[in-house]
């Protein structure tokens, strides 16, 4: 997997502007594939990307960021685990990153 350093960028913008869903069950807010395809033709190719953390082997993008509205933490939690388990530490950190950001923005 090769990090999508765009998504990354926009996903910190996200939060930053409060966009974001705190405690979302991922299982259960992920788009359908219907709805990133609909997404997909209606945006275009680049601002599609931005909701992808990552390109796979097939140039296909992978651990999506949230729902085409807001960034999901949950999601983030998932990507990071996929991040782990493939062994990619680059990405990893900036998700952790972007975790870290979550973090200090909705501390009480």
């Amino acid at each position: 997997m090769q990090i999508n350093r765009a998504a990354v960028e926009h996903a910190r913008q996200q939060v930053y502007e409060g966009r974001y869903r705190i405690s979302s069950n991922w299982r259960e807010s992920q788009p359908s594939a219907a709805k990133a395809q609909s997404y997909l033709q209606q945006h275009g190719t680049d601002q599609y990307q931005q909701w992808y953390l990552a390109i796979d082997g097939a140039n296909q993008y992978v651990l999506p960021t949230g729902d085409f509205d807001a960034v999901h933490r949950s999601a983030l939690m998932v990507a990071k685990e996929q991040a782990l388990q493939a062994g990619n530490g680059e990405l990893e950190a900036a998700i952790d990153d972007i975790l870290f950001l979550f973090d200090r923005l909705t501390a009480c």
